[in-house]
Order: C-alpha cells, then structure tokens, then sequence
C-alpha cells in the first residue's frame, strides 16, 4: 500500500484534524491519549536449525499471550520510527532503520473493550502496520513491565503459540515472502 505509512486511519469520532489524540482535563492540562496506529514487528534468524522467529510472553496482567514485537506509534512518529523504537525497547535490539523489511500489510481491528480508555473517546478500531526484521540469533533483554519470557520458534511452534489472528497473518505473510 504506497504511502501506507504517512496515511492516518480514523474510526469512530476522533477528527484527523486532532492528530495529537489529546483530550481536555482538569485545569486545563491534556492527557494523551494512544494513538489508534501500531506496529507489529515479525525478528526471525537464519539459524543451523532452521529459520526461527523471536516471540514475547505478555505479562499476566496484559494477558499473558505471545506475540511478536508490537506497538503504538508515539507523536509525530512513522511506522519505520516506531518499529525501530518498539524492537529497542522491548528486546534490546538497535535495529537499523534499512534493515525493516516492509510485509506490505495492514492490519484493522477491533480494540477490546477493556482497552479502549487509553483511547480518545469513540475510537473502537486500531490500524498496524506489519514488518519484519532479520538478525543473527540472540539473548534479548525483555522490557520487565510488558514482557516476562521470550522465546526462539520454528514457524510451525510460533503459528501454534501466536494468540492473535493479526500475528498469524504477518508471521504467514513473511514466511511466504520469504520462500
């Protein structure tokens, strides 16, 4: 989708005219709000074993499920931006911006209720961009307030360990990229 990454999806009631998702509080003061726009980032390696994708452990509290890398993007933030930043903070990883493979696919879902109050009021849905990162194989150092395990999978393991539909698609969309 060319230009995917400078286009800002809206649904519900936020104004693309208001890009900063703030809202009133208080004394005046405004309380940022998520932004509706994500990442996935799908880290694998080429190893004797075969090719294995790094997966993360939610914590318990943000339901204990595995996932690739993910996030929301932050202020004036691109998606490559965001992907960079979210790889950093969440594995330890300093991935080089050229080196983010773009899957060529968006995700669109539903947030789940219990999520929506980091949201302005009315947005309902998330857009994620989904990329890719290759590395050699490597400890991580996981961000102890999202994550409390990570792990190396064959394809086959991640599909089965994977939680969300979304994750699925990107892991499938990169294997098939890559042959």
């Amino acid at each position: 989708m060319p230009g995917h990454r400078d286009t800002l999806y809206l649904i519900g009631q936020v104004s693309p005219k208001s890009p900063s998702f703030d809202s009133p509080a208080k004394g005046g003061d405004t309380i940022p709000h998520k932004q509706p726009r994500s990442v996935q980032v799908v880290i694998f390696a080429e190893t004797k074993r075969g090719r294995e994708f790094l997966l993360l452990r939610r914590l318990e509290s943000h339901g204990g499920f595995w996932q690739p890398v993910t996030g929301s993007l932050e202020g004036a933030e691109t998606h490559v931006d965001a992907a960079v930043r979210e790889v950093r903070e969440e594995t330890g990883i300093n991935a080089d911006f050229e080196h983010v493979i773009d899957l060529q696919l968006v995700n669109t879902f539903e947030i789940a209720p219990q999520w929506r109050a980091k949201y302005a009021p009315g947005v309902t849905h998330n857009e994620e961009v989904c990329f890719a990162l290759r590395i050699k194989k490597q400890e991580v150092r996981i961000d102890p307030k999202e994550h409390d395990s990570w792990a190396w999978v064959d394809s086959s393991g991640a599909l089965e360990m994977l939680y969300w539909e979304s994750s699925k698609r990107a892991l499938a969309g990169l294997v098939k990229m890559l042959g």
